[in-house]
């Protein structure tokens, strides 16, 4: 969020300089992520000077152009080339000399030099507001007073002014400081806890109703939900005048980034930014039968947002209708149909209290984040709505000569009653770990605008102001309280105690660690995806996979009911980008229903109730993928197999001390060829090759090899004791190479069982080495 600081002293005096702000917002938790100083100073203005315009003739060779004589007060006249349409005899303006260097408002500084244009000599430039970054208007040249004296330095009129733009992040439960008024207050409640004494420029009880011209309000207004919409006020405001905004309303709204449009929605975004609270403005002859309709969407509705977007109601927005179609996404965009024009002579002004789940439920279905949403997400105060209403009501009647009707809708059937608590002083100290005196609690406290409603030698009830709702709980109110007391001041113990646990069993985490670690060690790079993934990834079982009630896109509308498609959905953007030899790996979870009577493997953690049973399966995945290609004549690349991926696995099933497991082959559509890892009937782990089917449809073209680590399974089968060392063998390892004749249909699995069968003390390892086939066998 950005902040000027010019308008920040419009809320509070005395307001810390600049470089102070950084340190101090920081600590309150409002961090400030950089600070952009902008605004005329003297040094842009160098060269500028005061010009008198003599004589103003048509240029000789160009139509568009004109010739002036220019006194600068040196005695002598300048010729000036100029294209200002609004160029005339007798002006006052601002003349940039040559040797003269320009800082515009966009693009690089730029010198003015002697020049011929069209022929005629130019020794100067008459400057618009934008070439010597004043403003961004370019329209034509700046005319000054008449009074200002020719020769005199421009700086000494326009007396210029720097200001700071603080760019603060804005965490989601600090809705109270989305406003210059919110950070007002903040630093209003540092200051007041240091004794310094500061003053807030707003009192929310004295504000009176725009001036009215005693007619009744045509619009009728039906809230269908209270629950969605607590708050809802409105103002029929007629015959106004759409046009520029004042130039100091244009100047607060670029000193923060914005641009300006027209005064109905200049004055909306600057209530908004001011003191926190949205306000939208409809084109009253637009609404339909001159009646507003708070209600939910219908499924398959559509709407053309003010950005000229059509975009189809999925049936769980919040909306603002008339009698017969959709205006307004509540809380997040307005539609175009009732947007205000230039034409627009009757508005009606909206401010209400959405609920913030409700917000945030349709900004995310349609991919929007404005600045009203920003705000009503996080919840604004219920209490101002009203306040801000005769606010905007009364800068819009100034500035456009309109007249507000003399009834105000305000709907408000049950007053959203303010949170009570109880602290404690020894729970405080406990939590924070330093004794803060009761006096200074209730310093912070009030001026953080919270009501103490009683005190005790035990503490304190406290009434939380409406626009904190975050503050539910006492651990809320400590939070608070350190916040404005300052870590920094809590000093550290000259001893720190902790309690050391050591237990001779490992833990499932100590395999996850171990594991990711060995993969690292690899070359292995550690990947994370998203739960939720599209539901036209194949399933082997479709009929499993949990959808999503509220899913944001078509793209994450189920959660994933395997790693595979969400590892390949990387390894297709990685090899979009050149980078072809990829080793990674993940740790997450898959989720599926089943029937619970057929969950009978402990890799499973399962909740529900009655016949609808879900499961979570922890898994660590790994991908190797590459193709064959030389980056130099002395290091060739070499392209994964398959037995790159099952000697990966081997290794770490052999790590976590599990060397007795069985391979299997199996049959799965996910893969081309596969094997299993068992441990008696319990699979452990599975391995192959991606099926090249599944390939081609993520774009992917060359092998990837992919293999699953059950961890439950894993964590199950390993010895849970830590290793314990052995002695060096006292005599050599003893191999044996055995050339055997088989039929093609044995496979190694079979005589790797036969063999430790056969020995199972003695025997440690068995293995191929070579295969032999050939038309005499």
């Amino acid at each position: 969020m950005k902040i000027s600081y010019n308008w920040l002293k419009q809320h509070i005096d005395p307001l810390p300089p600049v470089t102070e702000l950084d340190q101090l917002l920081t600590q309150l938790g409002l961090e400030v992520e950089g600070i952009i100083y902008s605004g005329l100073t003297k040094d842009k203005l160098n060269g500028l000077v005061v010009g008198e315009v003599i004589e103003c003739l048509p240029h000789p060779n160009a139509d568009k152009l004109k010739l002036t004589k220019i006194n600068t007060g040196t005695g002598e006249f300048l010729q000036i080339v100029c294209g200002a349409p609004n160029v005339e005899a007798g002006q006052k303006v601002v003349v940039a000399t040559v040797g003269t260097t320009l800082t515009p408002i966009s693009g690089e500084p730029f010198k003015i030099k002697k020049s011929k244009i069209r022929g005629e000599e130019s020794h100067g430039m008459l400057c618009a507001p934008d070439e010597i970054g004043l403003g961004e208007s370019h329209a034509g040249i700046i005319v000054l007073p008449p009074e200002t004296i020719a020769g005199q330095a421009v700086s000494e009129v326009l007396n210029p002014e720097t200001d700071a733009l603080i760019e603060i992040g804005i965490t989601p439960n600090h809705g109270d400081a989305c406003s210059h008024l919110g950070v007002a207050r903040e630093i209003f409640a540092s200051l007041s806890r240091n004794e310094i004494q500061a003053k807030l420029a707003y009192d929310f009880g004295t504000l009176p109703a725009p001036d009215s011209d005693k007619f009744e309000n045509p619009v009728k207004v039906i809230v269908e939900d209270n629950n969605l919409c607590p708050r809802y006020a409105g103002l029929y405001i007629q015959g106004i005048e759409v046009g520029p905004s004042p130039e100091w309303l244009q100047a607060k709204l670029r000193s923060i980034g914005l641009k300006p449009i027209n005064n109905i929605v200049d004055i909306t975004n600057y209530v908004m930014h001011d003191i926190g609270q949205p306000i939208h403005a409809f084109d009253a002859d637009k609404i339909n039968h001159h009646t507003i309709r708070v209600r939910q969407a219908k499924k398959g509705e559509d709407i053309i947002t003010l950005d000229g977007v059509a975009r189809k109601l999925h049936g769980t927005e919040l909306m603002i209708c008339d009698d017969e179609n959709p205006m307004a996404i509540a809380g997040v965009f307005g539609g175009k149909a009732s947007g205000v024009e230039i034409a627009t002579k009757n508005i009606f002004l909206e401010s209400a209290f959405f609920n913030p789940a409700a917000v945030r439920k349709s900004a995310r279905a349609h991919a929007l984040n404005t600045d009203a949403s920003f705000r009503f997400e996080r919840g604004v105060n219920p209490d101002l709505v009203l306040w801000a209403l005769y606010y905007a009501g009364q800068l819009i009647t100034e500035m456009t000569s309109g007249k507000a009707s003399a009834t105000v809708i305000d709907i408000y059937p049950e007053k959203i009653k303010p949170v009570e608590i109880a602290l404690r002083y020894n729970f405080v100290k406990q939590i924070i770990g330093k004794e803060i005196a009761p006096s200074e609690i209730k310093i912070i406290l009030q001026s953080l605008n919270f009501i103490i409603i009683s005190k005790a030698e035990w503490g304190l009830n406290v009434s939380v102001p409406p626009y904190k709702n975050d503050i539910l709980l006492e651990i809320d109110l400590c939070e608070e309280i350190i916040r404005v007391h300052g870590l920094n001041n809590v000093p550290l113990p000259a001893r720190l105690n902790a309690s050391l646990i050591f237990t001779p069993k490992k833990q499932p985490y100590q395999f996850r660690e171990a594991i990711a670690q060995n993969l690292c060690n690899k070359g292995y790079n550690e990947i994370r995806t998203n739960s939720l993934t599209k539901a036209g990834h194949p399933r082997i079982t479709p009929n499993q996979r949990v959808p999503l009630l509220n899913p944001l896109s078509s793209d994450m509308s189920v959660m994933r009911d395997t790693l595979l498609f969400t590892g390949l959905e990387v390894i297709a953007y990685n090899l979009n980008r050149n980078n072809h030899q990829l080793q990674l790996f993940e740790m997450g979870k898959s989720y599926s229903k089943k029937n619970k009577y057929e969950i009978d493997t402990p890799a499973y953690q399962e909740w529900g109730n009655g016949g609808e049973v879900y499961e979570e399966v922890e898994h660590c995945v790994i991908f190797i993928t590459g193709r064959e290609e030389k980056l130099n004549a002395l290091k060739p690349v070499h392209p994964p197999a398959f037995y790159d991926i099952k000697s990966i696995v081997s290794y770490l099933l052999n790590d976590a001390g599990i060397h007795n497991s069985s391979t299997h082959l199996m049959e799965n559509e996910f893969y081309k060829e596969a094997i299993s890892f068992k441990l008696d009937d319990m699979i452990i782990a599975s391995c192959g090759t991606v099926n090249h089917a599944i390939l081609k449809s993520l774009d992917i073209h060359q092998d990837v090899f992919y293999a699953d680590l059950l961890m439950q399974n894993v964590f199950n089968a390993a010895p849970k004791e830590f290793l314990k060392t052995k002695p060096v063998a006292k005599y050599p390892a003893v191999r044996r190479d055995l050339s055997l004749l088989i039929d093609n249909d044995i496979n190694f699995n079979q005589l790797e069982s036969v063999s430790r069968k056969a020995e199972r003390k003695l025997l440690k390892e068995v293995g191929v080495f070579d295969i032999y086939k050939g038309d005499k066998l």
